[in-house]
C-alpha cells in the first residue's frame, strides 16, 4: 500500500501529518516560528498578527454620542456612503472609529466593551463623566497602568489606561 500524501503531493517524513486547519501546509522556518498552544488554541507564529483597524458602534444619538467620544480628543466627521444613513467616523494611526444610527434592522452594540490608551487616566475620566458618563471602575492603579472603567450615553464600556511608565 503506498504512503499517504500530504496535500503537497509529498509523503510524510515521520509518520502522518499533525498540522492543524489553521496551520495546514505552512512549515515553520525558524524556532520563532514554531507553533505555540495557547489555551488549546493552536497559534502560528510564523503570521503576523491582524491589527485592528475598524470599530464601529451604534447609537440612538449619533450627534450626542459623536460629542462624548470628542472628549476623549477623537475628532469626527460626518459621512454617507451610497444610500447608507449618515454617520460619524474618526481615523488615527490606520484606526477607524465609527458611530452609526441605531436603527431598526440594525443589532444594538451595547454588549461590547472598547478601549483607549490615554495621557491622563483621571482628567479623561472627570471629561468623561462631565459629559454625561458613568464611572463603573473608579481610577485605580493595576498591573496595566492607570485605570477607568466608564459607561458612555448609550450605555457601551468604554474602558480607559495610561500604562506604567
Amino acid at each position: 500500500m503506498p504512503a499517504p500524501r500530504d496535500r503537497g503531493g509529498s509523503a510524510p517524513q515521520n509518520g502522518p501529518s499533525k498540522l492543524s486547519p489553521l496551520t495546514d501546509g505552512i512549515e515553520p522556518r525558524h524556532e520563532r516560528h514554531r507553533l505555540s498552544r495557547n489555551a488549546g488554541l493552536c497559534i502560528n507564529l510564523a503570521v503576523p498578527p491582524p491589527h485592528l483597524n475598524l470599530i464601529v458602534l451604534r447609537s440612538p444619538d449619533i450627534h450626542r454620542a459623536a460629542s462624548f467620544y470628542q472628549t476623549l480628543g477623537l475628532s469626527f466627521t460626518l459621512h454617507a456612503h451610497g444610500s447608507g444613513p449618515e454617520h460619524y467616523a474618526s481615523e488615527s494611526d490606520g484606526m477607524v472609529f465609527e458611530i452609526y444610527p441605531l436603527g431598526t434592522k440594525s443589532a444594538p452594540t451595547i454588549g461590547i466593551r472598547i478601549g483607549f490608551r490615554v495621557d491622563n487616566v483621571d482628567r479623561i475620566l472627570a471629561l468623561l463623566v462631565e459629559a454625561g458618563g458613568s464611572v463603573i471602575t473608579p481610577a485605580t492603579d493595576s498591573e496595566w497602568g492607570r485605570r477607568a472603567v466608564v459607561r458612555d450615553l448609550d450605555g457601551h464600556l468604554v474602558e480607559l489606561v495610561t500604562p506604567a511608565a
